[in-house]
């Protein structure tokens, strides 16, 4: 019967059914006053089954059994084992027990080593498993490491670990543009600035003598030295603060952090440009395809998809030209190829142009905007208008 469980229902379902029977047990065995028999039963589920077990119910049992010295000393271990579940429960039971006035010191040193240490470990699961609810427990994890006041006495430590979460959060982000959830990315990097950066900010700015207007560009301060009065300087730091966590105001110990955030600018732009460019090869052109290549053009525009898109626009032209050229004058304006040609050479002629004369392919597009206007004619004047004027736009000064 029960023995197959596992076989039959699955390990997760079986593991909680074993942690909840022995939970039982024990509370029948303490009850009774036979304590080794009562602790087997913990240390079975510590063993096999914590993963399963109802955490509060583990915890509080955990905290009435040991001291908190005592588990203290197994996280380590339980760790070394690869058993981070078990360790973080482990060590919650021991953040909520009971202490004396003499541990509390080297209590509060190994509690902030060993939730440092299950952040650590749990922060490699998750960034290897792509467990997102794990590292969403991991962030929690980091940040009561580093609102600990105890912790907070340590400022090297408390660096090291702010940077170590920082490296998460950038790894997790880096991981979710890999997916192309671009968006997901910047939401993580946004808190990265939140968790990490801003926090260190503020620790260097509480220093004796820190001056936290030192780095802040005249922008910024111009902005809340017209909104918050001379006089109240508290009140324009605070507003410095709110700036900093919503992004608006940079502080220097994100600079990691905008780095990978101009990273996956550019893998965002990559997509971009491969999407809108499929899009124009099938003759689609629409608003948010132009849009899409502005972005890329005006934000990145040194990087080797803006110079394939430009090259690929290029390539359009010609082709729609050639095109355009061979159909009866009766059809201009006609076709989705006309509209197609006329898209692209006006974004081309926008956003690119022509900025030196002795650009390949200046003459080349000044003989297309040239022969566009007149296949147009005297059957459409305004669009022979638009095409000429394009042509005027798009050459450089001196030609």
């Amino acid at each position: 019967g029960f023995a197959r469980e596992p076989e039959l229902l699955g390990p997760e379902w079986c593991a909680a059914q074993y942690a909840s029977s022995l939970l039982l047990v024990w509370q029948r065995e303490r009850k009774a006053g036979r304590t080794p028999e009562a602790r087997q039963c913990l240390e079975q589920i510590l063993e096999n089954y914590a993963e399963g077990a109802r955490a509060h119910e583990l915890i509080q049992a955990l905290r009435q059994e040991w001291p908190a010295a005592e588990l203290l000393a197994r996280v380590g271990p339980l760790l070394g084992r690869g058993r981070h579940v078990t360790a973080r429960i482990v060590l919650e039971a021991v953040m909520q027990g009971a202490r004396g006035p003499e541990q509390t010191a080297s209590l509060d040193a190994g509690i902030n080593a060993a939730l440092l240490a299950c952040s650590r470990a749990r922060a490699e699961v998750s960034l290897e498993t792509g467990n997102k609810e794990l590292l969403d427990s991991v962030k929690a994890d980091y940040r009561e490491l580093l609102e600990r006041r105890t912790f907070m006495r340590e400022p090297e430590a408390w660096r090291s670990a702010a940077q170590e979460f920082m490296d998460v959060l950038i790894q997790w982000a880096e991981a979710t543009a890999a997916k192309k959830d671009f968006n997901g990315a910047e939401r993580e990097l946004d808190d990265a600035v939140r968790d990490t950066a801003v926090r260190m900010w503020r620790m260097e700015i509480e220093k004796p003598g820190a001056d936290p207007w030192k780095d802040v560009p005249e922008s910024v301060s111009s902005t809340i030295e017209s909104q918050v009065p001379a006089e109240e300087p508290r009140r324009r730091l605070e507003m410095l603060a709110a700036m900093a966590q919503k992004c608006e105001y940079k502080v220097p110990q994100a600079q990691r952090i905008e780095a990978a955030r101009r990273k996956i600018g550019e893998l965002r732009a990559i997509d971009m440009v491969d999407g809108a460019l499929r899009e124009l090869a099938s003759g689609t052109c629409r608003d948010d395809t132009l849009a899409a290549l502005r972005t890329v053009f005006r934000n990145y525009p040194g990087i080797a998809a803006a110079e394939k898109a430009r090259q690929e626009l290029q390539a359009i032209i010609r082709k729609a030209s050639v095109e355009q050229e061979q159909r009866a004058e009766k059809e201009i304006g006609g076709t989705s190829g006309f509209a197609l040609l006329s898209d692209v050479l006006g974004f081309y002629v926008a956003e690119i142009g022509i900025k030196d004369a002795e650009d390949p392919f200046a003459q080349e597009l000044k003989a297309k905007l040239q022969a566009a206007a007149d296949v147009c004619g005297r059957s459409a004047p305004r669009t022979q208008v638009f095409f000429l004027s394009l042509l005027a736009d798009a050459m450089p000064a001196d030609d």
